[in-house]
């Protein structure tokens, strides 16, 4: 089902529970579409296992502030 839609649409999955990193990312491995799809997270460290899983997969981190600090945080 997944790669019928990939190619079609944009598809963006967020990580609600970090135990699902490896099994998504498995799966869109298996799939052939890691690199069509975004994962994003409110959370900071399933998306650095996310990486880490493979490293082009395009993340983006949810949150609901935004300054400085944070910006420093992401471009390390």
């Amino acid at each position: 089902m997944i790669d019928e839609y990939v190619e079609r649409i944009p598809v963006v999955f967020e990580i609600k529970d970090p135990r699902t990193t490896a099994p998504l990312i498995a799966l869109l491995m298996e799939h052939g579409v890691i690199d069509l799809v975004q994962i994003t997270s409110f959370f900071w460290y399933p998306l650095l296992d996310a990486r880490a899983l493979h490293p082009t997969v395009p993340l983006g981190y949810l949150t609901q502030r935004y300054d400085d600090d944070l910006l420093a945080r992401l471009t390390r």
